[in-house]
Formats: C-alpha cells, structure tokens, sequence
C-alpha cells in the first residue's frame, strides 16, 4: 500500500516533504508540494485504503489539515457512505478534495 501511493503520488509530479504512516498498509499522511502553473502548492494529504469512507475519517482528514494550515486532499480507493458524501457536499465541498483511485 506504500508503494502504490508513492507511485501514485510520483506519477502525477508530486513531491513528498514528510510522510507519516498512522496504521500501517490502511492510513498514511503527507505533506506535498503539488507542481502549479504559479508555482508548488503545499498541501495535507491522507490516504486512507478501506472500502468504505465515513464521515468520521473527513472530519479527522480535514481537522488534521486545519492543524497545519494547509489544504487537505483525501485520496482512497474506496467509496464514500451516503452519510459523508452527504457531509462533504455540505460542509467541505470547496475547502477539500477526495480523489478516488484504483
């Protein structure tokens, strides 16, 4: 799961700056530079590797970014629950993003 998110992450030119693993092969956290046409833009990024997402992991996703004044960019390669993507639409949509990957 390391592996694929650092290749993941190395294939769309982002560099890493610090990468904090929480529970091994289920939840990672970086920090990032992402390439801009205005420069690098630092952001949060957690990678969370379950099926379902709730809303729980986007409020600990969110607040974690909130903490280190960055913006927060969730990547998973699972879905959301009706409950968090109701959440996100209401609360986050704008402020973060979730990238679903395979």
């Amino acid at each position: 799961f390391i592996k694929k998110t650092e290749q993941y992450l190395s294939s769309k030119n982002i560099t890493i700056i610090e990468k904090e693993i929480i529970r091994k092969n289920l939840d990672i956290e970086f920090k990032v530079n992402i390439p801009s046409d205005i420069g690098n833009l630092e952001y949060f990024v957690k990678f969370i590797n379950k099926k379902r997402i709730n809303e729980t992991d986007l409020i600990l996703a969110y607040s974690k970014a909130q903490d280190k004044n960055l913006p927060c960019l969730l990547l998973t390669d699972g879905k959301l629950t009706n409950k968090a993507n109701d959440y996100f639409n209401k609360k986050l949509k704008g402020i973060m993003s979730i990238i679903f990957y395979k």
